[in-house]
Order: C-alpha cells, then structure tokens, then sequence
C-alpha cells in the first residue's frame, strides 16, 4: 500500500513503464543539467533548465509499482542513475560524444561531468524513497546547491531523504520564482 500521506503524489503503474519511462527521458535529464551546470547561476536561462530538469525528475520519481509481495515500491538509487545518467554520461568524454556539451574542451567536459554525477549521487536516493515525495521546488534546490557548489562536496549522507552532511543544505529555500511557484501549488 502506498503510505497515506503519499498517495497523491505517486502514480501507480508497471515497473516496465516506469523503465520505459527513464529510457524516454534517459538523454534529456544529462543534457538539461549539463546546459544547466554551464550557465551563469541565478539567469533566466539558468532558472530554466534548472526548473526543466526538476519537473522531468518530479515526474519520474512519482511512479511506483507494486512488487511480487504487493507492495508498491520504487527502483532503487541505483537503477534510476543507470537509467539515467550512464547511458549518455558514464563518461566524461560521453558528454562530447553525445553533443551534451557544445564549444568545450576535455577539462570542462571533466569539470562539468564530475558535477553531474554529484547531482546524480544527491538526487538519485530522493526518487527511490518511499516514504517522502521529492517536489520539483526540493529536486531544484538540490540541484543548484550542487551547481553553485562547483564539485566541492564530499558524498551524501541520507539518511532519510536529505543529505545530513551538507551543513549549509536548506531545501525550503526557493531557489527561482518558478520553483516557488511550484511550492505553493504543492502545498
């Protein structure tokens, strides 16, 4: 049974439409976040592509479906950056390959790459828990606390479903107008 208090935010389905579902958006999750890492934080085109890749997140995150047991489940951290983070940005030469990053050099692929996979590491345990629901406005803030980070962070530690080793990490802050918007309207 899905717990109560998250019934209206997850969508049950099958767990091959949940895959399917990562595979759809398994190019536009790194290319959003890698145009996202590139810009300037705090522009329009910034706010953007930050509010994009969270809403693509939201989405994916709230389905669920039940497991042998009957129980409704998610995939695991794991699977959700398998599915969508290593097919187009295992690598850091990937992200010039599949044209994630236009106009750039080995060394900021490197850079932009190693910050890709610290949003992945933050992010990915948030869509696989069961017991909080992750809004577009928290999948952004973790998003850009990662970003205006530069790469400077150790591993999360989750316990739960924010990292408690990140002293500074405050996800009811509003990071744009449109995730506050979004925060309102969830509410």
């Amino acid at each position: 049974m899905i717990p109560d208090h998250e019934s209206l935010w997850q969508i049950p389905t099958t767990q091959r439409t949940i895959r399917q579902e990562m595979q759809r958006w398994a190019c536009a999750v790194p290319e959003t976040l890698c145009k996202c890492i590139q810009c300037e934080p705090g522009s329009i085109e910034y706010e953007r592509y930050l509010l994009v890749a969270a809403v693509i997140l939201e989405r994916v995150a709230s389905l669920v479906y039940r497991n042998r047991d009957g129980q409704y489940c998610k995939p695991s951290s794991a699977t959700y950056q398998a599915e969508l983070f290593e097919p187009y940005a295992e690598f850091p030469g990937e992200l010039l390959e599949h044209a994630l990053l236009k106009d750039t050099n080995p060394e900021t692929a490197q850079h932009v790459h190693k910050i890709l996979w610290q949003i992945a590491d933050l992010i990915c345990p948030m869509m696989a828990s069961m017991t909080e629901h992750g809004f577009v406005n928290e999948y952004a803030y973790a998003i850009d606390y990662v970003i205006r980070h530069a790469g400077d962070l150790t591993k999360p530690e989750i316990n739960g479903f924010f990292p408690e080793n990140y002293e500074t990490y405050r996800y009811w802050e509003v990071v744009t107008e449109g995730t506050g918007a979004f925060a309102e309207i969830s509410l």
